[in-house]
């Protein structure tokens, strides 16, 4: 109901990244480092970041059924509806994998890089700031702490050659949250709004349902 569009964000934010304006050259552009939420099983696709998401914990409503009120456009009028909000924590998994020892660790620097400082760093920032503007789903990231694990050398390649694949995986804590009407179908988070109303004035709401 969420992982998907987790992916997507985390996916889509790092190839928005590493385009031809990065400041490395040898990592500017798509052709350049391959990014995916797929493994990469084609020598093209080297070197890559394998992008993954693992769940921690519950999914839960953010309250004890809570649910708020959003606003949507219906043959030209507003109308209003409720939603459920709901929370999600685990981790984000960056995998980098290079053909080389040294293209790995280079790569994991840069990826690194974008994680913790791309907010400072001209050319670094629009992981980051996509992961801000996308409306379907709120994700933050601990920028402050990066685990690094499965630092890995396999003799073989998918495409079926002898070479060796490097791999080091960067795993970032993570929260999220997302509104859901009964359906299941996502709304965009700009859709809730608070309505001030006054004691006395009939609430333009109706609860449980759409006008």
């Amino acid at each position: 109901m969420f992982l998907a569009e987790t992916l997507t964000a985390l996916t889509e934010g790092l190839k928005r990244t590493f385009t031809t304006d990065y400041p490395v050259e040898d990592f500017a552009g798509p052709r350049m480092v391959g990014v995916s939420i797929e493994y990469p099983i084609e020598a093209v696709s080297y070197p890559a970041v394998w992008v993954g998401f693992e769940p921690v914990g519950n999914l839960s409503n953010v309250g004890i059924g809570h649910t708020e009120v959003v606003t949507v456009e219906v043959d030209g009028e507003e109308r209003f509806g409720e939603v459920s909000v709901w929370r999600f924590e685990g981790r984000s998994l960056f995998t980098i994998m290079t053909q080389t020892s040294l293209n790995r660790a280079r790569l994991m620097d840069e990826v690194t890089r974008v994680i913790a400082f791309g907010h400072l760093e001209e050319g670094r920032g629009a992981f980051r700031q996509y992961l801000i503007d996308q409306d379907l789903i709120r994700i933050q990231l601990n920028y402050d702490e990066i685990s690094i694990t499965g630092m890995a050398e396999t003799p073989g390649t998918p495409w079926g050659t002898d070479d060796i694949v490097y791999e080091v995986t960067l795993s970032v804590d993570t929260i999220g949250e997302f509104a859901s009407t009964p359906f299941g179908q996502f709304v965009p988070l700009s859709a809730i709004k608070v309505i001030p109303i006054e004691e006395g004035t009939p609430d333009p709401t109706t609860p449980g349902g759409w006008i």
